[in-house]
């Protein structure tokens, strides 16, 4: 049975703005708008293709996150088309943490950081930090940080995994 689930889009309105303001250049191009004579329409289209394409990646973003009693399971949506299942044999220790996604992974999304580990995060600064028996790191973004700790505390209450893996170190 899951102790946690939680699905996440990319639903920022700064983004969707940002997005909205760079597909108007293209249109504006293409309607003959303050388009230069050098620019062609080739060009504009090609412009306006790529503005398409992140918008419908974005749009097919998703992060989902399971807890049970059998480990982690993650899926970032187009980069795995797999679920990825971490046992909990796997990990050393896993604990809800604050961390600063620009500082830490150089912003959101699918993210690979100077220290070594990897994020995926769609917004906000709450993640659950995974550190592999083998010293790798994994941060996973989540919106429901009290309702993930609470998961993580549950299956310590049940005996399934011990209080020191799921508590933060204490240099957190």
């Amino acid at each position: 049975m899951n102790k946690f689930t939680e699905s996440q889009r990319f639903n920022q309105w700064w983004l969707w703005l940002i997005i909205g303001l760079a597909t108007l250049a293209p249109l504006a191009a293409l309607m003959g708008i303050g388009r230069p004579h050098s620019v062609t329409t080739p060009a504009v289209m090609t412009e306006l293709a790529v503005v398409v394409f992140v918008i419908v990646l974005l749009r097919a973003c998703h992060l989902k996150t399971t807890i049970d009693e059998t480990g982690i399971s993650y899926q970032f949506f187009p980069f795995h088309f797999k679920v990825k299942k971490i046992g909990w044999g796997e990990i050393q220790r896993a604990y809800v943490r604050k961390y600063s996604p620009i500082a830490e992974f150089g912003g959101w999304g699918y993210r690979i950081s100077f220290n070594g580990g990897t994020a995926y995060n769609i917004a906000g600064n709450m993640g659950l930090q995974i550190v592999f028996v083998s010293g790798k790191k994994l941060l996973i973004g989540t919106q429901q940080a009290t309702a993930m700790s609470d998961a993580l505390l549950e299956l310590v209450s049940e005996g399934i995994v011990n209080n020191d893996m799921v508590t933060a170190p204490p240099s957190i």
